[in-house]
């Protein structure tokens, strides 16, 4: 609870794909390949993101083509809510360090979603995989300990040596 979650789902955005029906507690996308593209980015930053920054912050992405943009900051800057509005030179986009988060969470969290897989039961319609894709999204992300995903950041961030 309190992590921010997007789920991308596969289907044609604007189409009949049931979104009202998976669980709260999280923002869901449609795209037609379940990528994040820039359509999904600006999701992501819009309804989720502007909620997490209350202080000059940086967002370490990967080198995603939609998280790559020449110009981040005034998006950035008109996302944040009045209240928390930081300065766009203060949300620094970076794309080198992705290697120890994909090492460290998404590799356990997508070997966890493989083994939730095999435990489920069985469903046949396309909207049936679509919700127990969501719930085993959802359960999966909400077992990974914080201090992994907190020590996977402690990796990727070079430090100075002294």
């Amino acid at each position: 609870a309190g992590r921010c979650r997007l789920v991308i789902v596969h289907g044609q955005p604007g189409g009949l794909v049931e979104l009202p029906s998976y669980p709260r507690g999280a923002i869901y996308a449609v795209q037609e390949n379940a990528w994040m593209d820039e359509r999904v980015w600006d999701i992501y930053v819009r309804e989720l993101l502007r909620y997490e920054i209350e202080a000059p912050s940086v967002v370490v992405v990967d080198n995603l083509s939609a998280h790559v943009t020449p110009h981040p900051g005034p998006v950035s800057w008109m996302s944040c809510p009045p209240t928390r509005r930081v300065h766009a030179n203060h949300l620094m986009w970076v794309s080198w360090c992705h290697g120890p988060l994909d090492v460290g969470v998404m590799g356990p969290f997508k070997a966890n979603c493989r083994t939730e897989w095999l435990h489920e039961t069985k469903v046949t319609t396309a909207a049936e995989k679509r919700l127990a894709m969501v719930q085993r999204i959802l359960k999966v992300w909400e077992a990974i300990p914080s201090m992994m995903i907190t020590r996977s950041f402690d990796t990727a961030i070079p430090r100075e040596e002294p």
